[in-house]
């Protein structure tokens, strides 16, 4: 709430739609999984399901905006955010016991979840030993932009700070690219801030209605998979103050 707007302009605070997650699906090269992502499927409830090895609704009812959203999500509200975090901590290739201290499970209960994850995702397990091959020859681990991080320290469980940075990396890359389009093409939007995987700044007031479609149009950037990832946008403003954007 400190940071306010001049006179006459509206604070807007525009972020990427669960950024690193689908950087991640899309390195996993899962076709359903990538599909599900499009439709803007809740994948932590999704993920829920698959790890209480429940037959998921039809993928739908699983957007927030559908009648029966509510209905999946309350049962499962605390499998929901356990597979938040199991999730991300093995996508990012932390082990049965890394990840049983972070969910307060059993380091059994954790290692057959991960085999059970594995299993309905065999892509993420592709990507992480397609990683390792990568930087135990070559050293470097390279994102889908060209730019390579490379590695001089010894490799000792690296691995999971190499797949951290292929999201965090081409998540950079992207907010940046469209804070230059921005610039560009858009003049009268000042970025005043860069937050990880979102921008913040403000606008003329009377010019809202123009801007905002404009702003969700040059910050479909595509990442360059062979099949291109465009992350959507959602832009919040307030005349008052940032911490009051809805």
């Amino acid at each position: 709430s400190m940071y306010g707007p001049d006179p006459g302009f509206t604070f807007f605070y525009m972020d990427l739609d669960r950024a690193y997650l689908q950087v991640v699906v899309w390195e996993s090269g899962e076709k359903d999984w990538m599909a599900a992502m499009r439709q803007g499927v809740d994948m932590h409830l999704f993920n829920a399901f698959i790890l209480d090895q429940k037959e998921p609704p039809p993928l739908e009812e699983l957007v927030e905006t559908h009648s029966k959203y509510a209905d999946h999500r309350g049962p499962l509200k605390h499998a929901r955010e356990f597979a938040k975090v199991f999730c991300h901590a093995t996508n990012y290739g932390g082990g049965a016991k890394t990840v049983a201290a972070h969910t307060g499970r059993t380091v059994h209960q954790i290692d057959q979840a991960q085999k059970r994850w594995f299993s309905a995702h065999p892509g993420i397990e592709r990507w992480h030993t397609r990683t390792l091959a990568q930087i135990t020859k070559h050293r470097f681990v390279e994102n889908k932009w060209g730019y390579r991080w490379f590695i001089f320290d010894r490799l000792d469980a690296l691995l999971p700070e190499a797949l951290a940075w292929i999201p965090q990396s081409s998540v950079g890359i992207l907010i940046n690219k469209i804070w230059i389009a921005f610039y560009k093409n858009l003049p009268e939007v000042q970025v005043l801030l860069q937050v990880h995987d979102s921008l913040a700044g403000q606008f003329p007031t009377h010019r809202k209605e123009v801007i905002i479609p404009l702003m969700l149009q040059h910050s479909r950037i595509p990442i360059p998979y062979e099949d291109p990832l465009v992350i959507p946008t959602g832009v919040k403003t307030s005349t008052i103050s940032w911490g009051d954007c809805s």
